[in-house]
């Protein structure tokens, strides 16, 4: 799974968006997340979920993990949400991959 990411995402006051990351969980790679110029605007998690193996194919298999950003427009504004694709035990090591998203929101209106 590889979806265009985007690099600006428009959000309504209190409005919920879930972005799908691509994953490599198999091989150990997890995203983190961090918000910055936020002044409060955006709220930025992840959520992992579980993909379980097929249990109709004779093949081995791990299953998977898929990984979603989640932004929850908080106040009118805008915020860099920076995403880091690392493994946790090569901390010293450069990300495997790096994506900045504005999060702009507007008010209800």
């Amino acid at each position: 799974m590889n979806p265009s990411l985007p690099t600006e995402v428009h959000l309504r006051l209190g409005e919920r968006r879930t972005v799908p990351l691509p994953s490599l969980g198999a091989a150990g790679y997890t995203w983190n997340v961090t918000t910055t110029a936020s002044g409060g605007a955006v709220t930025a998690t992840l959520e992992t979920e579980t993909i379980p193996s097929d249990p109709a194919t004779s093949e081995p298999s791990s299953g998977g993990i898929a990984e979603s950003l989640v932004l929850v427009g908080e106040q009118p504004g805008r915020a860099l949400v920076e995403l880091q694709q690392r493994r946790q035990w090569e901390a010293d090591r450069a990300p495997l991959r790096t994506i900045v998203i504005e999060a702009i929101v507007a008010s209800a209106n």
